[in-house]
């Protein structure tokens, strides 16, 4: 029963993402995106078919994983420069995997709320991708939208592509990569900024942070490069992929552990005060 008290907050916290993921996968198998129309004269969805700088399944892996080194390693130097000579390396290994498991578990709660707004808006909209025609390949198009009839709008499309594809292809607003890229950015930048803020290693950390969101701010481009999104897709994507970023890190998470003009020289002595000998005010 003891062990069960001790540790109800990460198994409820594990509950959490599952059912998270759980909405994730069930939206990706049976959602199916609004058929949107066009209009003929419309030359934003005529771009051809390129490769992908940055595939899905690529974003997806490495913004998984780019958080977990980063937390981890922060985390160990956070309690091992705070920790004192009473401290077993057995608290203090299981201070960091449980600080680790808390950080990362809640990371990827808000990466899956990111998710299920992306997929919302994706099949809610059914925006067309610029290169809709071209997996589309719609065999009446001529018969649609003779020249007379430049600006009408059309609905009944026969697309000869794979459907697989063609479903993609309405699945432009907002950009999932955008809304991922930008998430774990801010993410991992909030964390830093108030569980590395010590003065020696300031510099390193700011570098760090200014590196993952030129890595945001690239991915994002490239969706707009590889004709995959409008930029008002990438744009929608950032700010969902932020707020949510925000909104974890302010109300779900507290990141501020000590004051951040704490010392470790200060954290030393404090822990290694006897508690008996601390102040009636003392935490």
């Amino acid at each position: 029963m003891s062990t069960f008290k001790e540790h109800r907050g990460l198994l409820l916290e594990a509950a959490c993402i599952l059912s998270v993921g759980l909405v994730v996968l069930l939206t990706a198998i049976l959602g199916h995106p609004y058929h949107r129309g066009f209009f003929c004269d419309d030359d934003s969805i005529r771009y051809p078919l390129v490769s992908e700088t940055i595939t899905t399944p690529e974003v997806a892996i490495i913004s998984f994983i780019i958080p977990i080194p980063i937390i981890f390693a922060v985390e160990c130097y956070r309690l091992l420069e705070t920790s004192t000579p009473r401290d077993s390396w057995h608290s203090v290994s299981r201070g960091v995997l449980r600080s680790f498991l808390e950080v990362y578990g809640i990371f990827v709660f808000g990466s899956g709320l990111n998710q299920v707004t992306v997929d919302m808006g994706k099949l809610t909209v059914g925006r067309l991708r610029p290169h809709f025609l071209a997996v589309c390949q719609p065999d009446n198009l001529d018969q649609l939208c003779p020249s007379e009839t430049a600006h009408s709008y059309i609905t009944d499309i026969h697309c000869t592509g794979s459907p697989g594809i063609v479903e993609e292809g309405r699945l432009s607003f907002p950009s999932g990569h955008a809304a991922l890229s930008f998430y774990v950015a801010i993410y991992v930048v909030v964390f830093l900024r108030h569980r590395l803020y010590w003065r020696a290693v300031r510099f390193p950390n700011y570098l760090l942070q200014a590196g993952l969101m030129f890595a945001a701010w690239f991915t994002s481009l490239s969706r707009v490069q590889n004709f995959m999104h409008h930029p008002t897709d990438v744009l929608a994507g950032a700010i969902i992929g932020s707020f949510w970023a925000v909104v974890v890190t302010r109300f779900v998470i507290n990141m501020k552990v000590d004051s951040e003009h704490t010392s470790k020289d200060e954290l030393r002595s404090l822990r290694a005060t006897p508690t008996h000998l601390q102040g009636p005010n003392s935490v």
